[in-house]
């Protein structure tokens, strides 16, 4: 349940007097909008801070902690190259293909081995549960193909807008002043 749903948590409002700090805890009665009384001054955030009695400090230390290890992993996701992380992912999408494989030729064997009926008709739903997840697997590692089909595309594309940019910019440079900017 999200905080500003139901009922709120206590609210310890951190304001700085001086060399010291000032601390008081706000009454729980009072009617609050976005996280703060009506009527006061609107404080800044990192004067916030809520102090829920079932939370311990050392979570919340930890939840920081955590969040800063997550921001920090999605900034090196984010600069990483698209090319990688699709190719990463394909690679993991393999794998779990070759494991289903290898899974479903020890159900065709099992199937082989038990005799017809119900322990034979429930080794066959497991085969087909499997032979299903293979199927969504292999869908998308052909959608990760495509992916890196377009990304090729867009690169060729670019290239192209690049090469034709720079025979435009030699075709209006006059060749005295080009040959003078390469000889220097």
């Amino acid at each position: 349940m999200h905080w500003t749903e139901g009922k709120r948590p206590r609210v310890l409002e951190v304001r700085e007097k001086g060399p010291r700090q000032r601390r008081s805890r706000t009454d729980e009665t009072r009617d609050w909008v976005y996280g703060k009384e009506e009527g006061a001054k609107p404080i800044a955030s990192r004067h916030v801070v809520i102090a829920s009695h079932r939370v311990a400090f050392t979570t919340i230390i930890a939840i920081a902690i955590a969040s800063l290890s997550l921001s920090f992993d999605l900034r090196l996701t984010l600069y990483e190259n698209p090319r990688s992380r699709i190719n990463k992912r394909g690679e993991t999408v393999d794998e779990k293909i070759k494991k289903l494989d290898a899974e479903l030729a020890r159900y065709e064997e099992q199937i082989k081995k038990t005799r017809p009926g119900p322990a034979q008709e429930a080794v066959k739903a497991r085969a087909m549960r499997v032979l299903k997840q293979k199927r969504t697997y292999e869908g998308q590692r052909d959608m990760l193909y495509n992916q890196t089909f377009n990304l090729d595309q867009v690169e060729f594309a670019s290239e192209g807008i690049k090469d034709a940019k720079q025979t435009m910019f030699m075709d209006s440079v006059p060749l005295a002043i080009w040959e003078t900017c390469t000889s220097a």
